[in-house]
């Protein structure tokens, strides 16, 4: 079905957006507004007999380069498009515009002319599936793609239908907010059936936009798709009256039979029930207003364990980060420590670093999930990796791009990218589990890592709950439930001023200095010890010293501590006059050291003591 209807003004229109450079039948792309610099040495030839044609597909054209959606500095699309134009100049299908003729019986003709011609290519694309096995898949010639991404530009100009009329709605046009790290942008109704599922389905849906999210969304799709393959293997056309229950029965049975995990045939199950309910209520179809899907035919799904990355898998691919592009390796390195979502870390604005009175760095950020303003503590290495990245973007981009990690035309980095670049790296370097399998990684089983480092480090889960930002404790329990056994003694309270081993004051001034987010610093970046707190970071790698705090710039202590230091520096002036009997120079080195930081130490507390308020 045609859904675009050409018309001589709305051609009219569309040549007239094209002005300048882009107005021209031959683009030499040395000259092109968007490079910054002639680094390119190719040109594109419009050569199509037919005038209005040539008109749209340097629209089409155009608008693929500027929106960064090809990017000018590759010439093999210059090749591509002569091979289609030279195509356009030896048929007859279409003459005063690509949107005579259906996309489909394009592509055919298309097709058979590259076959005839002997140009057509046999491609294929090898991708590593959810086992980490190689896969071959048959691909399309590239210039077949190159007509249909044309094709849908210009269609789309022609198609003066509101957005909710067609059956692909791009949710951009929807004013819909969407996450530009995703790849999925549309709702794809062309397949929906039969029509009057199609109909409702589609006020299903931009009745669910109002509340639920873009993904949510194309998951309803999704499920309704499903009952309608489901309805088409009937024997005879089923009307939306004639749904009860022996039908729904028979539909248990269908997903029953399929390869989808419980998970799955639960959320079609239940977004279908939602889906004639509303029908029903709303007056959407006829369909019958009592509940046909009942609570007990929904499988239980087990609820899953943390998805946590084993610490020899961690390992591995340290060792490796190197064979990936620098702005993958920065990625994962902030992963790692910070545990966001891959959309959040894909969108990071380039500024997210900030900094309390003490001087110490907090990472800024937007969750989107929760739709709220996030701040955590970070370490100075994560801050380090945040500020070569801020140099490579400011080096490439200046201030034409708000993100941290942009991709080549300024949009946020694809999360899909960032996880094809550790699976290949994965599959290639033979990473590997316990049991010898090959390891495939998930974005956000970093952040169940972090989780699950936290819990084994005896953080309190109170604190892990608004490190993470999750709204419930129960969010929080998954990353529990698997290392309660190994949970240590949760931190004790701050009290009072901090000292190090200097008897230096470690004490913030005032409040990124909200008190919140001071204890958030002091608990993540900050281990608990029978006689004060190790600075050293949580999820950093397990102490290089051997039973020396006390000589160590990371150690952290307060009053509370103070009988304990007393106790060990009577100790250590009794180990210290034996070592100086025996003249045991080592011995007496470090006990020496550690009687100087004792003293420095309690009479820094007992000072504070002595000024505190009462």
């Amino acid at each position: 079905m045609i859904s675009a209807v050409w018309s001589a003004q709305r051609q009219g229109e569309l040549i007239n957006q094209l002005t300048g450079f882009w107005a021209q039948d031959e683009w030499d792309m040395q000259e092109c507004p968007l490079l910054e610099t002639a680094t390119v040495r190719y040109r594109i030839r419009f050569i199509c007999r037919f005038t209005p044609i040539n008109h749209e597909l340097k629209y089409a054209v155009w608008h693929k380069f500027q929106r960064g959606e090809w990017a000018p500095q590759y010439a093999s699309r210059a090749h591509q498009l002569q091979v289609l134009m030279e195509w356009l100049n030896t048929s007859a299908i279409c003459t005063k515009s690509l949107v005579e003729q259906d996309l489909a019986k394009l592509l055919v003709s298309f097709r058979t002319y590259l076959t005839t011609k002997g140009i057509a290519q046999k491609l294929v694309d090898k991708r590593l599936d959810g086992s980490q096995t190689v896969r071959v898949y048959p691909k399309d010639d590239p210039t077949l793609s190159i007509l249909r991404q044309l094709y849908r530009i210009i269609e789309d100009v022609y198609d003066l239908r509101e957005e909710y009329e067609k059956s692909v709605w791009d949710v951009r046009k929807l004013g819909l907010s969407i996450n530009d790290s995703r790849t999925g942008y549309t709702l794809n109704f062309t397949d929906l059936a039969p029509d009057w599922l199609c109909t409702v389905g589609k006020r299903f849906i931009r009745y669910s936009l109002a509340t639920n999210s873009v993904p949510e969304c194309q998951n309803r799709l999704l499920a309704l798709k499903w009952f309608g393959r489901f309805l088409r293997r009937r024997a005879r056309p089923i009307a939306p009256q004639e749904i009860d229950r022996p039908l729904i029965l028979d539909y248990l049975g269908y997903l029953q039979a399929s390869s989808l995990s419980n998970r799955s045939k639960k959320m079609r199950l239940t977004q279908l029930r939602t889906f004639l309910e509303l029908a029903a209520r709303e007056g959407w179809a006829p369909v019958p207003a009592q509940r046909l899907i009942y609570s007990e035919d929904i499988p239980r799904s087990v609820e899953p364990a943390p998805r946590y990355i084993p610490e020899d898998v961690i390992q591995q691919l340290n060792r490796h980060l190197d064979d990936l592009p620098s702005d993958s390796q920065r990625m994962v390195l902030i992963l790692q420590e910070c545990g966001m979502r891959i959309s959040e870390l894909c969108t990071l604005p380039r500024d997210c670093i900030i900094h309390d009175t003490s001087g110490d760095a907090f990472l800024r950020y937007y969750q989107g999930k929760m739709k709220k303003e996030h701040t955590i503590p970070v370490t100075p290495e994560v801050v380090a990796v945040i500020r070569a990245q801020q140099q490579t973007v400011e080096a490439a981009w200046g201030d034409r791009t708000p993100y941290l990690f942009p991709r080549r035309n300024g949009e946020p980095f694809k999360q899909r990218t960032f996880v094809e670049a550790l699976n290949k790296l994965a599959y290639h370097h033979q990473i590997k589990n316990a049991a010898g399998a090959l390891f495939r990684f998930q974005s956000h089983q970093f952040r169940h890592t972090v989780g699950t480092r936290m819990i084994n480090n005896g953080v309190p889960q109170h604190i892990i709950q608004r490190f993470l930002g999750h709204e419930s404790p129960e969010m929080t329990n998954r990353y529990a439930h698997l290392h309660d056994h190994t949970l240590k003694t949760a931190f004790a309270a701050f009290h009072g001023k901090m000292v190090d081993v200097h008897g230096k004051i470690r004490e913030p001034q005032e409040d990124v200095n909200r008190s919140d987010l001071q204890w958030l610093k002091h608990n993540i970046l900050a281990q608990a010890l029978p006689n004060g707190y190790c600075g050293l970071p949580v999820l950093a790698s397990s102490c290089p010293h051997a039973n020396a705090c006390l000589t160590c710039a990371h150690f952290r202590t307060d009053a509370q501590f103070l009988p304990q230091h007393r106790k060990q520096l009577a100790e250590t002036e009794r180990l210290l006059d034996i070592a100086e009997t025996h003249q045991w120079a080592r011995q007496i080195e470090v006990n020496r050291r550690v009687k100087t930081n004792l003293e420095q130490i309690i009479a820094a507390v007992e000072q504070e003591e002595t000024h505190a308020p009462t």
